[in-house]
């Protein structure tokens, strides 16, 4: 018990101390409940753990092993939070402004939701259209089958008829070649049982479209639901840097599949960068990462970061063999890029990467550097800045068709 009050004890010393002058007279008048179990003793700390179940306890009680912090300070601490809040605060929130602003995207939302519901109605009731149209060519077809063989015999007795007359008969040939094409029909000896077996293969490749095309519309609309499911309990008096892709800092062959994943088109090879924004902080260290959801047989996608004015500059393309391409990257075959230091740029000093692997990146401006590293992997990679360096921004570079990325955010990190 010794022990345990002497932990106690060095615990609090090592507590900041607060400034009782800026504490409301509430909490210096504040009066401490009794132990239940230690009359004598005052119920002065609490417990962090959030799922502790005796949150408030005295200093005899047995509490080993959780965070605790005397009450009082505990609730300082609270109070001032909220007083340098109140400080830091430009102006007060205009609630019904933004709650105004709110309902006006969510109506702008919904708007385009109602509109994209009547593009896909609209589909939809084309390819109904087409697919009655389908099923009554295939009835048109068995009609005309029967039809075709009573034709061509009237024909025949008509030409048969006619033959003392060669006027007669050369307008029954004309009839004949002009309503009866021989190359348009089917086959007179396919049988009732072949047709249908014809039929349960045209029938199969209908469903298949049928399939695939529910396929196609449930996984990315199951995608986009996911998505906006994650985004329900955002804080927006929380300041996050939210870095995207967009579409006019990337490389035309280069498509977005969503804020956070790109992939390069299936034309030829070359290089392309997708350059995410906004800019990285240039007085804070900032962690992020890329996560290599697809890579070519030949492996080759780097990642890093780059100056968007340079590399816009230069059509998103990449010139790496000569210095002030404006990049410093790592690449899957192990490769170094560096736009300043031409010793870690176009060599093979890194770790090699590929299709699973996460790329894990942290860019210090004070520092002067950026640290590449793998998941699950104790290999790391550095790579030196320019100290004068501006608008860096993280970003992919892909050179093989197809290749496909995932930027990690820095949140994911903390």
């Amino acid at each position: 018990m010794k022990i345990f009050i002497e932990n106690i004890v060095a615990a609090y010393k090592k507590k900041p101390k607060f400034d009782e002058r800026r504490n409301s007279k509430w909490l210096l008048n504040f009066s401490y409940p009794k132990c239940q179990i230690h009359p004598d003793e005052l119920l002065s700390l609490v417990c962090l753990e959030q799922q502790c179940k005796n949150m408030l306890f005295c200093c005899l009680c047995e509490h080993n092993g959780h965070n605790f912090k005397p009450l009082k300070v505990l609730l300082c601490e609270y109070e001032q939070e909220i007083n340098e809040k109140s400080k830091q605060q430009p102006k007060p929130l205009d609630k019904n402004a933004l709650i105004q602003r709110v309902m006006q995207e969510k109506n702008r939302q919904i708007q385009s939701l109602a509109n994209l519901k009547q593009v896909l109605q609209n589909k939809i009731d084309l390819l109904t259209i087409q697919t009655e149209e389908f099923f009554l060519s295939l009835v048109n077809q068995i009609q005309n089958r029967e039809e075709f063989n009573q034709d061509l015999q009237q024909y025949i007795d008509q030409i048969s008829g006619s033959v003392g007359d060669p006027k007669l008969l050369q307008d029954s040939v004309k009839d004949l070649i002009s309503n009866v094409r021989l190359d348009q029909q089917s086959d007179d000896q396919l049988s009732n049982e072949d047709a249908q077996k014809q039929l349960d293969l045209v029938m199969k490749e209908i469903d298949l479209n049928m399939q695939l095309l529910e396929q196609a519309i449930f996984q990315q609309t199951d995608q986009k639901l996911e998505e906006i499911k994650k985004k329900k309990n955002t804080n927006i008096f929380v300041k996050i840097t939210k870095f995207i892709f967009q579409p006019e800092f990337k490389h035309a062959q280069i498509d977005i599949k969503s804020s956070t994943i790109v992939k390069s088109q299936t034309q030829s090879s070359g290089y392309k960068f997708a350059v995410l924004t906004p800019q990285l902080s240039d007085s804070m260290i900032t962690q992020f990462g890329f996560k290599i959801l697809n890579v070519n047989s030949s492996n080759w996608v780097a990642v890093g970061i780059c100056q968007l004015k340079v590399v816009e500059s230069k059509q998103y393309g990449f010139q790496f063999s000569a210095l002030g391409h404006g990049a410093y990257l790592v690449s899957s075959n192990g490769g170094s890029w560096s736009s300043s230091t031409q010793a870690q740029n176009n060599v093979v000093k890194a770790f090699k990467f590929g299709k699973g692997d996460q790329i894990n990146c942290q860019y210090n401006p004070q520092a002067h550097q950026i640290m590449f590293s793998k998941t699950k992997i104790a290999q790391s990679y550095k790579i030196e800045v320019p100290k004068d360096i501006q608008g860096i921004h993280p970003c992919v570079l892909f050179y093989y068709a197809n290749d496909e990325v995932e930027f990690v955010p820095p949140e994911k990190f903390k």
